[in-house]
């Protein structure tokens, strides 16, 4: 986890850091385990477009493609 002063010390050195939680996954995925929601979000982190970032759409999308829905996988 980062801490203020590792906040600051980045600031300092010119950069800006926007964090999601695995909480912040539940509220698009309730369903989803911790775990999950942590593989969501390193998935979201190595794979998303630099030019739009990560959002809730992206997490939507995301999760969808990593762990769909069994009513919406044709189960």
């Amino acid at each position: 986890m980062y801490t203020d002063q590792t906040r600051e010390q980045l600031e300092k050195e010119g950069y800006i850091a926007i964090y999601w939680h695995i909480e912040d996954v539940k509220e698009v995925r309730p369903d989803l385990s911790d775990e999950q929601c942590r593989e969501l979000l390193e998935h979201c982190k190595d794979n998303h477009d630099a030019t739009i970032g990560i959002n809730w759409d992206v997490i939507s999308t995301h999760a969808q493609d990593l762990f769909p829905k069994p009513e919406e996988a044709g189960v």
